[in-house]
Protein backbone atom coordinates (compact mmCIF):
# COMPACT_ATOMS: atom_id res chain seq x y z
CA UNK A 1 0.00 0.00 0.00
CA UNK A 2 1.37 3.39 -0.95
CA UNK A 3 1.90 6.16 1.59
CA UNK A 4 -0.90 8.29 0.10
CA UNK A 5 -3.30 5.34 0.29
CA UNK A 6 -2.40 4.79 3.95
CA UNK A 7 -2.99 8.46 4.76
CA UNK A 8 -6.39 8.35 3.04
CA UNK A 9 -7.33 5.16 4.87
CA UNK A 10 -6.33 6.60 8.25
CA UNK A 11 -8.23 9.80 7.44
CA UNK A 12 -11.35 7.85 6.53
CA UNK A 13 -11.16 5.87 9.78
CA UNK A 14 -10.77 9.10 11.77
CA UNK A 15 -13.72 10.69 10.02
CA UNK A 16 -15.90 7.60 10.56
CA UNK A 17 -14.98 7.59 14.26
CA UNK A 18 -15.74 11.30 14.56
CA UNK A 19 -19.13 10.96 12.87
CA UNK A 20 -20.05 7.83 14.84
CA UNK A 21 -19.44 9.82 18.02
CA UNK A 22 -21.41 12.85 16.77
CA UNK A 23 -18.42 15.16 16.90
CA UNK A 24 -17.68 18.10 14.64
CA UNK A 25 -14.22 18.82 13.29
CA UNK A 26 -14.13 21.84 15.61
CA UNK A 27 -14.83 19.63 18.62
CA UNK A 28 -12.11 17.19 17.62
CA UNK A 29 -9.76 20.12 17.15
CA UNK A 30 -10.47 21.30 20.69
CA UNK A 31 -9.91 17.79 22.10
CA UNK A 32 -6.64 17.27 20.25
CA UNK A 33 -5.23 20.79 20.38
CA UNK A 34 -5.01 20.83 16.57
CA UNK A 35 -6.46 23.43 14.24
CA UNK A 36 -9.79 22.51 12.58
CA UNK A 37 -8.14 22.87 9.16
CA UNK A 38 -5.58 20.23 10.19
CA UNK A 39 -8.38 17.83 11.20
CA UNK A 40 -9.91 18.39 7.77
CA UNK A 41 -6.60 17.67 6.03
CA UNK A 42 -6.11 14.48 8.07
CA UNK A 43 -9.60 13.24 7.17
CA UNK A 44 -8.96 13.91 3.49
CA UNK A 45 -5.62 12.10 3.61
CA UNK A 46 -3.63 15.22 2.81
CA UNK A 47 -1.86 15.35 6.15
CA UNK A 48 -1.14 13.04 9.03
CA UNK A 49 -1.33 13.39 12.76
CA UNK A 50 1.27 12.07 15.12
CA UNK A 51 0.76 8.64 16.62
CA UNK A 52 0.61 10.33 20.04
CA UNK A 53 -2.34 12.46 18.91
CA UNK A 54 -4.24 9.41 17.70
CA UNK A 55 -3.52 7.27 20.77
CA UNK A 56 -4.30 9.92 23.34
CA UNK A 57 -7.35 11.46 21.71
CA UNK A 58 -8.99 8.83 19.55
Amino acid sequence: MEKLDINKHIGKVCQEYRLKNNLTQNQVAELTGLEPRHISRIERGLSKGSIDTFLVNF
